[in-house]
């Protein structure tokens, strides 16, 4: 809004903060309140000179801060929320002693789940009421990193965070002090656009940063990505911003490699653009036939679902669609082989980065069956799935994404495009 002044952005703000209120959740409130300070801080640094209008932002964020802060104090002390905080606590000291056990090196990522059981203090029965109950992390993702990778992963987590801090403050500082950047119009702003870019970018990851005192949301897929997302934004950010004093002027044509001085790229190049373009269309197949999976097909006959079903499925196929096109078409125009190597690496780690997301969708459906004291397939399992809705039917069975008949017409077609013989394994 800041950038472009457009009216239409101030209702999606609205409904952010609508739907934070609404949900009753205490961990959004708290990243906006990690968002507004930041923001509000590189605002009255870099982008306000006058006295009164820095007072009235510092004014407007200290009000924002306040009112969140005291919404989170209601929720946890005078609404009965307090399980919530204590049970913090409590895993909070079970992960520092698990931290003390292996400092250094850490116990192995992913291994807290396995571990934890052992340190789990005994007031989480009380809090909880039962004593099978699995957590799967510690509720803070700074002490995890720890607990995970030791001081030698925490230190490369914190240099991350300090060197995109520390970069984009640099370029902030540079970018909004040098405004001819903008171009001599007289229509043009008075800072760059990517000053907005970084402003907005930034008080998001150092946001999401802040609330993860307190959760471990960026574990998880749905806010896990925009984290990364928001990483690479400032980094790229950073990295590609003309600061003046690195600038390097007359930089000069590209000149292509001269391939008759290695007659061997004549021939190895090919193959790799081969090699590059078979294995982007196999991983986006094998990656379309697993969101079919994970989206099942029950959502076209339920009209509660099928409005989710069909915004899901449009969404993901804009983002597939167009990440194989621009796959496709680096490797087919690319003219160096280290691109070439490069499409091609990026292609194949597309398969465990995407089966993160896979597995969560997974370990949700097995938190459903275990809900209902499932865990193995049998003949009183048979009779109790019978009353589930059809598509946990063939989750529990095992045989598929979706309830369409496999004889049918229509069912040959999916099983031509999606071969589960191939696929499934």
């Amino acid at each position: 809004y800041l950038k472009d002044r457009q009216f239409y952005i101030l209702p999606l703000i609205v409904l952010t903060l609508a739907n934070i209120y609404w949900t009753g959740s205490k961990g959004p409130a708290m990243g906006l309140i990690g968002g507004t300070a930041v923001f509000s801080f590189l605002v009255i640094r870099f982008f306000v000179e006058s006295r009164k209008v820095r007072i009235a932002v510092f004014a407007s964020a200290g009000f924002v801060i306040l009112a969140l802060g005291g919404y989170v104090v209601k929720r946890v002390f005078y609404r009965g929320d307090v399980t919530s905080f204590t049970f913090r606590m409590y895993t909070w000291l079970s992960t520092w002693e698990m931290i003390n056990a292996k400092p250094i090196l850490g116990n192995g990522i992913g291994t807290y789940w396995v571990l934890y059981p052992a340190y789990r203090r005994p007031s989480i029965f009380h809090i909880e009421g039962k004593h099978n109950t699995e957590t799967d992390h510690s509720e803070n993702e700074h002490l995890e990193v720890w607990m995970d990778e030791g001081i030698v992963g925490m230190g490369l987590w914190i240099w991350m965070i300090a060197m995109i801090s520390i970069g984009v403050y640099r370029a902030l500082s540079m970018l909004t002090t040098q405004p001819a950047r903008a171009g001599p119009g007289k229509s043009e702003k008075k800072f760059p656009e990517e000053a907005y870019y970084m402003l907005g970018t930034v008080s998001g990851f150092l946001g999401m940063l802040i609330h993860n005192i307190t959760d471990v949301s960026m574990r998880f897929v749905s806010s896990g990505a925009p984290f990364w997302l928001l990483a690479g934004f400032n980094a790229a950010l950073v990295l590609y911003c003309p600061m003046p004093e690195k600038q390097i002027s007359g930089a000069g044509e590209f000149k292509p490699a001269d391939e008759t001085s290695n007659p061997t790229r004549k021939w190895i190049k090919p193959i790799l653009r081969v090699v590059t373009v078979t294995v982007v269309i196999l991983v986006a197949i094998r990656i379309l036939r697993q969101f079919d999976w994970c989206q099942g097909r029950d959502g076209m006959k339920n009209p509660n679902e099928s409005p989710h079903f069909f915004t899901t499925w449009t969404f993901f196929l804009l983002c597939w669609g167009s990440s194989v096109w621009w796959f496709l078409r680096i490797a087919l125009q690319s003219t160096r082989i280290k691109t070439l190597l490069t499409v091609l690496t990026a292609t194949i780690l597309l398969i465990p980065f995407w089966g993160h997301f896979v597995g969560d969708v997974n370990h949700n459906r097995a938190i459903f069956f275990s809900k209902q004291g499932m865990w193995v397939r049998s003949s009183e399992s048979d009779g109790k799935v019978g009353g589930f809705p059809p598509e946990y039917q063939i989750m529990y069975r095992g045989s598929g994404g979706g309830t369409t008949e496999l004889d049918s017409s229509f069912g040959k077609v999916l099983t031509a495009i999606f071969p589960d013989m191939i696929w499934r394994k």
